[in-house]
């Protein structure tokens, strides 16, 4: 064997006892570019808080808000130390976002980015803020609230949530609304939206979406709809008095009582409404003296009606 075979043999042995070695002294960690080769570290950062008044969220991970026994926070961070701050019960979460690429050979768990605050039951807070500075997604559940708004750079998640204020200019990737009460909604996504058992019943409400929008069980007084590329379900809501919806590109499915209005229109597509079916008839309308009034238009879809 030639003397630099032995060597490069010799080096590949001490190689892989080296690299057990580092294995063994937990030695693999999660790196990340960014102006550079760096390691993830774990940072961590919690409070219990007396008292929660107001909660504004400015963060680089999802982020959880929800109802417990007492009041807690704790955030998790790969960039650098998360900052919490405690105005008089005025809760500011802060953390880094990440924008870079990280690296692990699964070895180790990277770090989960993450923050968790818990709110004592029966607290009702005056204000919760998750603005264009929240870089993650935001789920709330079992909370009262004040005045909520909301335009995460994420998906947006609301369970058994009461708003006393509307909510207006809600904006968000994918969102999800169950059992949600508020005066009205002003929604704007640019993903899949989905309502369920929710009431909007003071005033008018507006929700936009570039993707599907299904509403099922939910009180609306009226309102508008408007989808792009979208699908549009409306599945046994209780409508007080005119709802308009249109889409672009896609169908629109409404379940209903027989005694609803509706108003349909599609320029390239199949007219369902209840008993009656035309497969070429652009318009179609149904009880126009009706107290709850469906209007649909669709340019590119089928339009169906049936009887809940």
């Amino acid at each position: 064997m030639k003397k630099t075979v032995k060597i490069g043999f010799l080096l590949l042995i001490l190689g892989l006892i080296l690299a057990i070695l580092g294995i063994a002294n937990n030695g693999i960690k999660t790196i990340y570019w960014h102006d550079g080769f760096h390691i993830a570290k774990r940072y961590t950062a919690s409070a219990q808080p007396t008292k929660i008044k107001s909660i504004t969220l400015k963060t680089g991970s999802n982020v959880i808000v929800r109802s417990g026994d007492h009041n807690s926070i704790r955030v998790t961070s790969s960039i650098d130390q998360p900052q919490i701050t405690d105005n008089d019960g005025r809760i500011t979460v802060t953390s880094s976002v990440k924008s870079y690429q990280s690296f692990n050979f699964q070895f180790t768990t990277p770090v989960n980015e993450a923050t968790v605050i818990t709110v004592a039951k029966g607290t009702k807070l005056d204000q919760l803020t998750a603005g264009r500075a929240q870089n993650g997604d935001v789920s709330l559940n079992s909370l009262n609230i004040g005045k909520l708004t909301a335009q995460p750079q994420g998906d947006l998640t609301l369970r058994e949530v009461n708003v006393t204020q509307p909510l207006t200019d809600i904006t968000a990737y994918n969102t999800r609304f169950n059992k949600v009460t508020a005066p009205s909604l002003t929604l704007k996504s640019t993903g899949d939206i989905t309502i369920d058992h929710s009431q909007f019943e003071k005033s008018t409400s507006s929700i936009t979406g570039n993707d599907d929008v299904t509403i099922r069980q939910t009180k609306l007084r009226s309102g508008q709809i408007n989808g792009s590329d979208s699908d549009i379900s409306l599945l046994d809501n209780q409508l007080a008095q005119q709802l308009a919806v249109k889409t672009t590109d896609g169908d629109i499915h409404v379940t209903t009582a027989p005694s609803s209005g509706i108003n349909a229109h599609t320029d390239d597509g199949d007219l369902t409404v209840f008993s009656w079916h035309h497969d070429n008839q652009k318009s179609y309308q149904y009880q126009p003296k009706a107290n709850q009034q469906y209007q649909l238009t669709t340019t590119d879809g089928d339009i169906t009606v049936t009887a809940s």
